[in-house]
Protein backbone atom coordinates (compact mmCIF):
# COMPACT_ATOMS: atom_id res chain seq x y z
CA UNK A 1 0.00 0.00 0.00
CA UNK A 2 1.38 3.43 -0.90
CA UNK A 3 1.47 6.73 0.87
CA UNK A 4 -1.95 8.09 1.75
CA UNK A 5 -1.22 11.66 0.80
CA UNK A 6 -2.81 13.09 3.95
CA UNK A 7 -1.78 16.64 4.78
CA UNK A 8 0.21 16.95 7.99
CA UNK A 9 -1.58 18.59 10.87
CA UNK A 10 0.24 20.37 13.65
CA UNK A 11 -1.00 23.06 15.97
CA UNK A 12 0.57 25.16 18.64
CA UNK A 13 -0.39 24.37 22.23
CA UNK A 14 -0.69 27.38 24.41
CA UNK A 15 -2.72 28.95 27.19
CA UNK A 16 -5.24 26.14 27.13
CA UNK A 17 -6.59 23.84 29.79
CA UNK A 18 -4.96 20.49 29.23
CA UNK A 19 -7.33 17.72 30.26
CA UNK A 20 -6.08 16.10 33.46
CA UNK A 21 -3.15 18.52 33.65
CA UNK A 22 -2.22 22.12 33.96
CA UNK A 23 -2.11 25.04 31.61
CA UNK A 24 0.74 24.77 29.11
CA UNK A 25 2.90 27.34 27.41
CA UNK A 26 3.07 28.00 23.72
CA UNK A 27 4.73 25.06 21.98
CA UNK A 28 4.55 22.55 19.20
CA UNK A 29 4.87 18.82 19.73
CA UNK A 30 6.26 16.86 16.78
CA UNK A 31 6.52 13.06 16.35
CA UNK A 32 10.18 12.50 15.44
CA UNK A 33 10.99 8.78 15.78
CA UNK A 34 9.05 5.50 15.76
CA UNK A 35 10.18 2.02 16.79
CA UNK A 36 7.41 -0.29 15.61
CA UNK A 37 9.35 -3.51 15.01
CA UNK A 38 12.12 -4.06 17.59
CA UNK A 39 14.44 -7.04 17.36
CA UNK A 40 16.32 -7.05 20.67
CA UNK A 41 13.07 -7.55 22.62
CA UNK A 42 9.47 -8.47 21.82
CA UNK A 43 7.12 -5.92 20.29
CA UNK A 44 4.98 -6.01 23.44
CA UNK A 45 7.89 -4.52 25.37
CA UNK A 46 10.05 -2.76 22.78
CA UNK A 47 7.67 -0.51 20.83
CA UNK A 48 7.96 3.24 21.40
CA UNK A 49 7.77 6.59 19.73
CA UNK A 50 9.53 9.86 20.36
CA UNK A 51 8.21 13.40 20.41
CA UNK A 52 10.01 16.74 20.43
CA UNK A 53 8.87 20.06 21.84
CA UNK A 54 10.04 22.56 19.24
CA UNK A 55 9.31 25.58 21.43
CA UNK A 56 11.27 26.96 24.35
CA UNK A 57 8.34 26.52 26.76
CA UNK A 58 7.29 23.37 28.58
CA UNK A 59 4.09 21.67 27.44
CA UNK A 60 1.98 19.41 29.64
CA UNK A 61 0.65 16.44 27.63
CA UNK A 62 -1.22 14.76 30.48
CA UNK A 63 -4.78 14.12 29.31
CA UNK A 64 -3.87 14.03 25.63
CA UNK A 65 -4.88 11.01 23.59
CA UNK A 66 -2.86 8.67 21.40
CA UNK A 67 -4.92 7.05 18.68
CA UNK A 68 -4.91 5.76 15.12
CA UNK A 69 -6.14 7.76 12.14
CA UNK A 70 -9.64 6.26 12.32
CA UNK A 71 -9.88 7.05 16.03
CA UNK A 72 -9.61 3.49 17.29
CA UNK A 73 -7.88 2.13 19.24
CA UNK A 74 -7.04 5.09 21.44
CA UNK A 75 -5.27 5.69 24.72
CA UNK A 76 -5.68 8.67 27.04
CA UNK A 77 -2.46 9.71 28.72
CA UNK A 78 -3.01 9.49 32.48
CA UNK A 79 0.16 10.27 34.39
CA UNK A 80 -1.57 10.88 37.72
CA UNK A 81 -0.44 14.47 37.44
CA UNK A 82 1.35 16.78 35.00
CA UNK A 83 3.49 15.20 32.27
CA UNK A 84 5.56 18.18 31.24
CA UNK A 85 7.78 18.06 28.15
CA UNK A 86 10.45 20.75 28.46
CA UNK A 87 11.11 23.25 25.74
CA UNK A 88 13.43 22.01 22.97
CA UNK A 89 13.36 18.59 24.60
CA UNK A 90 12.83 15.03 23.37
CA UNK A 91 10.63 12.56 25.21
CA UNK A 92 9.83 8.90 24.62
CA UNK A 93 6.44 7.29 25.15
CA UNK A 94 6.68 3.50 25.28
CA UNK A 95 4.57 0.40 25.42
CA UNK A 96 6.64 -0.63 28.45
CA UNK A 97 8.57 1.95 30.47
CA UNK A 98 10.77 -0.60 32.25
CA UNK A 99 14.21 -0.11 30.69
CA UNK A 100 15.26 -3.60 31.79
CA UNK A 101 12.45 -5.05 29.67
CA UNK A 102 12.09 -2.64 26.73
CA UNK A 103 15.62 -2.89 25.34
CA UNK A 104 17.17 -0.11 27.37
CA UNK A 105 14.89 2.83 26.52
CA UNK A 106 14.27 5.58 29.05
CA UNK A 107 10.61 6.54 28.66
CA UNK A 108 8.59 9.29 30.34
CA UNK A 109 5.33 7.40 29.98
CA UNK A 110 3.99 3.88 29.44
CA UNK A 111 0.90 3.53 27.25
CA UNK A 112 0.53 -0.22 27.73
CA UNK A 113 -1.46 -2.28 25.28
CA UNK A 114 -1.82 0.37 22.54
CA UNK A 115 0.22 -1.21 19.75
CA UNK A 116 1.92 -0.37 16.45
CA UNK A 117 1.66 -2.49 13.32
CA UNK A 118 4.87 -3.68 11.63
CA UNK A 119 3.65 -2.87 8.12
CA UNK A 120 1.47 0.25 8.18
CA UNK A 121 -0.13 2.25 10.93
CA UNK A 122 -0.64 5.75 12.24
CA UNK A 123 0.02 7.77 15.37
CA UNK A 124 -2.31 10.68 16.10
CA UNK A 125 -1.66 12.97 19.06
CA UNK A 126 -4.68 14.96 20.19
CA UNK A 127 -5.25 17.59 22.82
CA UNK A 128 -8.97 17.29 23.42
CA UNK A 129 -10.54 17.46 19.97
CA UNK A 130 -7.54 19.19 18.43
CA UNK A 131 -5.08 17.12 16.40
CA UNK A 132 -1.58 18.18 17.42
CA UNK A 133 0.42 15.92 15.09
CA UNK A 134 -0.11 12.86 12.91
CA UNK A 135 2.20 10.43 11.18
CA UNK A 136 0.90 7.65 8.96
CA UNK A 137 3.72 5.28 8.07
CA UNK A 138 3.78 2.48 5.54
CA UNK A 139 6.52 -0.01 4.70
CA UNK A 140 6.34 1.29 1.12
CA UNK A 141 7.55 4.01 0.57
CA UNK A 142 8.73 4.57 4.17
CA UNK A 143 12.09 3.03 5.07
CA UNK A 144 11.68 -0.31 6.83
CA UNK A 145 13.92 -2.68 8.76
CA UNK A 146 13.50 -5.02 11.71
CA UNK A 147 15.35 -3.69 14.73
CA UNK A 148 15.75 -0.10 13.56
CA UNK A 149 13.52 2.87 14.22
CA UNK A 150 12.39 5.24 11.53
CA UNK A 151 13.59 8.76 12.28
CA UNK A 152 12.65 12.22 11.04
CA UNK A 153 15.48 14.02 9.27
CA UNK A 154 16.24 17.61 10.09
CA UNK A 155 18.10 19.82 12.49
CA UNK A 156 16.35 20.45 15.80
CA UNK A 157 15.71 24.03 14.82
CA UNK A 158 13.91 22.88 11.67
CA UNK A 159 11.70 20.11 13.09
CA UNK A 160 8.73 22.44 13.45
CA UNK A 161 8.62 22.90 9.67
CA UNK A 162 9.84 19.54 8.30
CA UNK A 163 6.90 17.61 6.81
CA UNK A 164 6.81 14.43 8.89
CA UNK A 165 4.13 12.99 6.64
CA UNK A 166 6.50 12.83 3.67
CA UNK A 167 8.31 9.50 3.49
CA UNK A 168 11.33 11.19 1.90
CA UNK A 169 11.95 13.00 5.18
CA UNK A 170 12.41 9.78 7.17
CA UNK A 171 15.41 7.49 7.41
CA UNK A 172 16.40 4.28 9.19
CA UNK A 173 18.38 4.85 12.38
CA UNK A 174 21.92 3.50 12.35
CA UNK A 175 23.06 4.15 15.95
CA UNK A 176 22.90 1.17 18.30
CA UNK A 177 21.35 1.69 21.73
CA UNK A 178 20.32 -0.12 24.88
CA UNK A 179 20.61 -3.79 25.66
CA UNK A 180 20.30 -7.03 23.74
CA UNK A 181 22.44 -8.84 21.22
CA UNK A 182 22.32 -7.68 18.57
CA UNK A 183 21.25 -4.26 19.78
CA UNK A 184 18.44 -2.34 18.19
CA UNK A 185 19.18 0.91 16.36
CA UNK A 186 17.71 4.26 17.23
CA UNK A 187 18.25 7.45 19.20
CA UNK A 188 15.38 7.43 21.74
CA UNK A 189 15.29 10.71 23.65
CA UNK A 190 18.11 12.28 21.62
CA UNK A 191 18.72 13.95 18.27
CA UNK A 192 18.19 11.65 15.32
CA UNK A 193 21.08 10.36 13.23
CA UNK A 194 19.51 10.96 9.82
CA UNK A 195 21.61 12.85 7.30
CA UNK A 196 20.31 16.33 6.75
CA UNK A 197 17.97 16.48 3.74
CA UNK A 198 19.29 18.29 0.72
CA UNK A 199 17.58 21.61 0.03
CA UNK A 200 15.30 21.45 -3.00
CA UNK A 201 16.97 22.58 -6.22
CA UNK A 202 16.08 25.98 -7.56
CA UNK A 203 13.30 26.02 -10.16
CA UNK A 204 14.41 26.56 -13.74
CA UNK A 205 12.63 28.31 -16.59
CA UNK A 206 14.16 28.11 -20.02
CA UNK A 207 14.71 26.22 -23.22
CA UNK A 208 14.93 22.44 -23.43
CA UNK A 209 18.67 22.59 -24.08
CA UNK A 210 19.07 24.54 -20.81
CA UNK A 211 17.23 21.77 -18.95
CA UNK A 212 19.15 18.99 -20.70
CA UNK A 213 22.59 20.51 -20.20
CA UNK A 214 25.75 19.13 -21.78
CA UNK A 215 26.43 16.23 -19.42
CA UNK A 216 25.14 12.69 -19.19
CA UNK A 217 22.49 13.85 -16.71
CA UNK A 218 20.48 17.03 -16.54
CA UNK A 219 22.00 19.61 -14.15
CA UNK A 220 18.47 20.26 -12.85
CA UNK A 221 17.39 16.82 -11.57
CA UNK A 222 14.60 17.24 -9.03
CA UNK A 223 13.92 20.86 -9.93
CA UNK A 224 10.62 22.24 -11.12
CA UNK A 225 11.13 23.14 -14.77
CA UNK A 226 9.07 25.41 -16.99
CA UNK A 227 9.64 25.38 -20.73
CA UNK A 228 7.32 27.11 -23.17
CA UNK A 229 6.36 27.14 -26.85
CA UNK A 230 7.96 23.83 -27.83
CA UNK A 231 6.66 21.44 -30.48
CA UNK A 232 5.24 17.96 -29.84
CA UNK A 233 7.17 15.58 -32.09
CA UNK A 234 5.84 12.18 -30.95
CA UNK A 235 3.16 10.81 -28.61
CA UNK A 236 3.28 7.50 -26.76
CA UNK A 237 5.18 5.54 -24.14
CA UNK A 238 3.32 7.21 -21.27
CA UNK A 239 3.75 10.74 -22.49
CA UNK A 240 5.10 12.71 -25.43
CA UNK A 241 8.29 14.21 -26.81
CA UNK A 242 8.81 17.93 -27.32
CA UNK A 243 11.55 19.78 -29.17
CA UNK A 244 12.73 23.36 -29.43
CA UNK A 245 11.67 24.97 -32.72
CA UNK A 246 14.60 25.16 -35.12
CA UNK A 247 14.58 28.96 -35.01
CA UNK A 248 15.33 28.90 -31.24
CA UNK A 249 17.90 26.09 -31.19
CA UNK A 250 21.25 26.92 -29.62
CA UNK A 251 22.90 24.90 -32.43
CA UNK A 252 25.12 23.28 -29.80
CA UNK A 253 25.52 19.59 -30.61
CA UNK A 254 26.36 18.87 -26.96
CA UNK A 255 22.95 19.98 -25.65
CA UNK A 256 19.87 18.16 -26.91
CA UNK A 257 16.90 20.19 -28.12
CA UNK A 258 14.42 17.41 -27.26
CA UNK A 259 12.98 15.90 -24.07
CA UNK A 260 10.27 13.45 -23.00
CA UNK A 261 7.27 14.63 -20.95
CA UNK A 262 5.56 12.20 -18.59
CA UNK A 263 1.88 12.95 -19.11
CA UNK A 264 -1.43 11.64 -17.78
CA UNK A 265 -3.18 12.17 -21.12
CA UNK A 266 -5.18 15.25 -20.19
CA UNK A 267 -5.21 17.58 -21.98
CA UNK A 268 -4.86 15.57 -25.18
CA UNK A 269 -1.82 16.51 -27.20
CA UNK A 270 -1.00 15.70 -30.82
CA UNK A 271 2.08 15.83 -32.98
CA UNK A 272 2.51 19.39 -34.20
CA UNK A 273 1.00 21.01 -31.10
CA UNK A 274 2.86 23.89 -29.50
CA UNK A 275 2.86 23.38 -25.72
CA UNK A 276 3.95 24.89 -22.43
CA UNK A 277 5.11 22.35 -19.83
CA UNK A 278 5.70 22.55 -16.08
CA UNK A 279 6.99 19.56 -14.13
CA UNK A 280 9.82 17.91 -12.21
CA UNK A 281 13.05 17.06 -14.04
CA UNK A 282 13.92 13.36 -13.92
CA UNK A 283 17.02 11.62 -15.20
CA UNK A 284 18.06 8.06 -14.54
CA UNK A 285 15.88 5.12 -13.62
CA UNK A 286 12.46 5.39 -12.14
CA UNK A 287 11.55 1.85 -13.05
CA UNK A 288 11.36 -1.09 -10.67
CA UNK A 289 12.45 -3.48 -13.42
CA UNK A 290 16.04 -2.37 -13.98
CA UNK A 291 16.24 -4.15 -17.32
CA UNK A 292 13.69 -1.64 -18.63
CA UNK A 293 15.47 1.38 -17.19
CA UNK A 294 14.63 4.67 -18.89
CA UNK A 295 17.82 6.69 -18.46
CA UNK A 296 16.93 9.59 -20.70
CA UNK A 297 15.85 12.95 -19.30
CA UNK A 298 12.16 13.53 -18.64
CA UNK A 299 9.90 16.24 -17.30
CA UNK A 300 7.19 14.72 -15.12
CA UNK A 301 4.11 16.86 -15.63
CA UNK A 302 1.95 14.51 -13.51
CA UNK A 303 3.39 15.80 -10.21
CA UNK A 304 1.58 18.28 -8.00
CA UNK A 305 1.89 21.66 -9.69
CA UNK A 306 2.73 20.09 -13.05
CA UNK A 307 0.83 21.17 -16.14
CA UNK A 308 0.59 20.89 -19.90
CA UNK A 309 -0.96 23.72 -21.92
CA UNK A 310 -1.60 23.57 -25.67
CA UNK A 311 -1.02 26.98 -27.29
CA UNK A 312 -1.38 26.10 -30.97
CA UNK A 313 -1.68 23.17 -33.35
CA UNK A 314 -0.37 22.10 -36.76
CA UNK A 315 3.02 23.69 -36.22
CA UNK A 316 5.97 22.66 -38.42
CA UNK A 317 8.19 20.00 -36.88
CA UNK A 318 11.90 20.62 -36.38
CA UNK A 319 14.03 18.97 -39.05
CA UNK A 320 15.27 15.52 -37.98
CA UNK A 321 18.91 14.78 -37.32
CA UNK A 322 20.20 12.50 -40.08
CA UNK A 323 21.70 9.24 -38.81
CA UNK A 324 24.05 7.71 -41.36
CA UNK A 325 27.46 6.08 -41.81
CA UNK A 326 29.21 8.78 -39.77
CA UNK A 327 26.52 9.45 -37.13
CA UNK A 328 26.70 7.62 -34.83
CA UNK A 329 30.39 7.30 -35.48
CA UNK A 330 31.85 3.79 -35.77
CA UNK A 331 35.07 5.21 -34.33
CA UNK A 332 34.96 6.03 -30.60
CA UNK A 333 38.00 8.28 -31.08
CA UNK A 334 36.10 10.55 -33.46
CA UNK A 335 32.65 11.49 -32.15
CA UNK A 336 30.39 14.36 -33.16
CA UNK A 337 30.02 15.66 -29.59
CA UNK A 338 31.81 15.58 -26.26
CA UNK A 339 29.75 12.81 -24.64
CA UNK A 340 31.42 9.40 -24.74
CA UNK A 341 27.96 8.04 -25.55
CA UNK A 342 27.46 9.99 -28.74
CA UNK A 343 23.72 9.51 -29.18
CA UNK A 344 23.20 10.98 -25.70
CA UNK A 345 23.70 14.38 -27.37
CA UNK A 346 20.58 13.79 -29.49
CA UNK A 347 18.28 12.09 -26.97
CA UNK A 348 14.66 13.16 -27.24
CA UNK A 349 15.19 14.72 -30.68
CA UNK A 350 13.74 13.80 -34.04
CA UNK A 351 16.07 11.57 -36.05
CA UNK A 352 15.89 9.91 -39.45
CA UNK A 353 17.59 6.88 -40.97
CA UNK A 354 17.40 7.09 -44.77
CA UNK A 355 19.03 3.72 -45.37
CA UNK A 356 19.80 1.52 -42.40
CA UNK A 357 20.54 -2.18 -42.04
CA UNK A 358 19.11 -4.79 -39.72
CA UNK A 359 21.78 -7.18 -38.50
CA UNK A 360 19.97 -9.14 -35.78
CA UNK A 361 16.53 -10.60 -35.55
CA UNK A 362 13.89 -9.37 -33.15
CA UNK A 363 14.83 -9.59 -29.50
CA UNK A 364 12.38 -11.07 -27.03
CA UNK A 365 12.55 -10.65 -23.28
CA UNK A 366 11.68 -13.80 -21.38
CA UNK A 367 8.99 -11.94 -19.45
CA UNK A 368 7.37 -10.34 -22.49
CA UNK A 369 4.11 -11.64 -23.90
CA UNK A 370 4.83 -10.21 -27.34
CA UNK A 371 6.60 -12.58 -29.76
CA UNK A 372 8.87 -9.87 -31.17
CA UNK A 373 10.73 -6.86 -29.83
CA UNK A 374 13.60 -4.57 -30.70
CA UNK A 375 16.06 -5.15 -33.54
CA UNK A 376 19.73 -4.20 -33.55
CA UNK A 377 20.49 -1.90 -36.48
CA UNK A 378 22.97 0.50 -37.98
CA UNK A 379 22.22 3.67 -39.92
CA UNK A 380 24.21 2.54 -42.94
CA UNK A 381 24.93 -0.52 -45.05
CA UNK A 382 27.86 -1.56 -42.86
CA UNK A 383 27.56 -4.67 -40.78
CA UNK A 384 29.36 -4.54 -37.41
CA UNK A 385 31.51 -7.30 -36.04
CA UNK A 386 33.08 -7.95 -32.70
CA UNK A 387 36.76 -7.43 -33.31
CA UNK A 388 39.33 -9.10 -31.06
CA UNK A 389 40.63 -7.01 -28.20
CA UNK A 390 39.66 -5.19 -25.03
CA UNK A 391 36.87 -2.63 -25.19
CA UNK A 392 37.97 0.91 -26.01
CA UNK A 393 40.07 2.62 -24.65
CA UNK A 394 41.69 -0.75 -23.98
CA UNK A 395 45.03 -1.39 -22.32
CA UNK A 396 48.55 -0.55 -23.53
CA UNK A 397 50.08 -3.11 -25.85
CA UNK A 398 46.86 -5.09 -26.37
CA UNK A 399 44.36 -5.11 -29.25
CA UNK A 400 41.42 -2.72 -28.82
CA UNK A 401 37.78 -3.46 -29.67
CA UNK A 402 35.96 -0.27 -30.64
CA UNK A 403 32.78 -1.30 -28.80
CA UNK A 404 30.59 -0.95 -31.92
CA UNK A 405 29.30 2.54 -30.99
CA UNK A 406 27.44 2.74 -34.32
CA UNK A 407 24.94 0.10 -33.16
CA UNK A 408 21.55 1.02 -31.70
CA UNK A 409 18.09 -0.53 -31.56
CA UNK A 410 14.90 0.01 -33.50
CA UNK A 411 11.71 -0.48 -31.45
CA UNK A 412 8.90 -0.42 -34.04
CA UNK A 413 5.83 -0.45 -31.77
CA UNK A 414 6.93 1.87 -28.96
CA UNK A 415 4.91 4.78 -30.35
CA UNK A 416 2.04 2.71 -31.68
CA UNK A 417 3.23 1.27 -35.00
CA UNK A 418 2.64 -2.39 -35.75
CA UNK A 419 5.44 -4.51 -34.37
CA UNK A 420 7.62 -6.19 -36.99
CA UNK A 421 10.66 -8.40 -37.18
CA UNK A 422 12.86 -7.97 -40.24
CA UNK A 423 15.43 -10.57 -41.15
CA UNK A 424 19.11 -9.71 -40.79
CA UNK A 425 20.35 -7.97 -43.90
CA UNK A 426 17.09 -6.10 -44.48
CA UNK A 427 17.60 -2.45 -45.32
CA UNK A 428 15.05 0.02 -43.99
CA UNK A 429 14.15 3.66 -43.54
CA UNK A 430 12.69 5.17 -40.36
CA UNK A 431 11.87 8.54 -38.83
CA UNK A 432 11.15 9.01 -35.14
CA UNK A 433 12.68 10.10 -31.84
CA UNK A 434 15.78 8.95 -30.03
CA UNK A 435 15.28 7.39 -26.59
CA UNK A 436 17.07 5.06 -24.16
CA UNK A 437 15.78 1.77 -22.78
CA UNK A 438 17.21 -1.63 -21.83
CA UNK A 439 20.58 0.07 -21.23
CA UNK A 440 20.94 1.33 -24.78
CA UNK A 441 19.81 3.92 -27.30
CA UNK A 442 16.67 3.17 -29.27
CA UNK A 443 14.97 4.78 -32.24
CA UNK A 444 11.25 4.94 -31.56
CA UNK A 445 9.84 5.41 -35.07
CA UNK A 446 6.71 7.25 -36.13
CA UNK A 447 7.24 5.76 -39.59
CA UNK A 448 9.37 2.89 -40.82
CA UNK A 449 9.50 0.59 -43.83
CA UNK A 450 11.72 -2.20 -45.15
CA UNK A 451 13.42 -1.34 -48.40
CA UNK A 452 14.84 -4.75 -49.23
CA UNK A 453 15.44 -8.18 -47.76
CA UNK A 454 13.35 -11.20 -46.90
CA UNK A 455 10.40 -9.47 -45.34
CA UNK A 456 8.93 -9.82 -41.89
CA UNK A 457 9.70 -12.87 -39.83
CA UNK A 458 7.16 -12.10 -37.12
CA UNK A 459 7.51 -14.35 -34.11
CA UNK A 460 11.05 -15.50 -34.87
CA UNK A 461 14.07 -14.79 -32.72
CA UNK A 462 17.16 -14.90 -34.88
CA UNK A 463 19.56 -14.38 -31.99
CA UNK A 464 22.07 -11.63 -31.43
CA UNK A 465 25.00 -11.23 -33.78
CA UNK A 466 26.76 -8.43 -31.92
CA UNK A 467 25.67 -5.82 -29.44
CA UNK A 468 27.25 -2.50 -28.59
CA UNK A 469 29.26 -2.46 -25.41
CA UNK A 470 27.08 -1.74 -22.38
CA UNK A 471 28.06 1.29 -20.30
CA UNK A 472 29.62 0.50 -16.96
CA UNK A 473 28.11 2.25 -13.96
CA UNK A 474 26.53 5.13 -15.85
CA UNK A 475 25.68 6.12 -19.35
Amino acid sequence: MGWTGRVASRVGVGCVLVFGGTAGGFGQIVITEIMYDPSAVNDTAGEWFEIYNTSGIAVDINGWTIEEADGSPSHTINNGGPLSIGGNTYAVLARDDDSTMNGGVTAVYEYGSWALSNSQDSIVLKNGMTVVDTVEYDENPFPVAVGASIALAGAEGDLATVDNNASANWCLSTTEFGTGSPKDKGTPGAANDCPMPEPPPDPVTGEIFDIQGSGLDSPHIGATATTNDNIVTAVGGGGFFIQTPSSRSDDNVNTSDGIFVVHSGSPTVAVGDQVDVVGTVLDGSGASDQRRTWFFSRIDATVAGGSVTVDASNQPLPAPVELNASLPSPNPRSLSCTSRFELECYEGMRVRVASGTVFSGSQRDRDDTEPVGEMYVTASSSRPFREPGIEYPGLPGLPVWDGNPEVFRLDPDKLGLTNVSWDPGTTFSATGVLAWEFFGNELWPRSNAPASGTGQGVGRDHGRIVEPAEPRGER
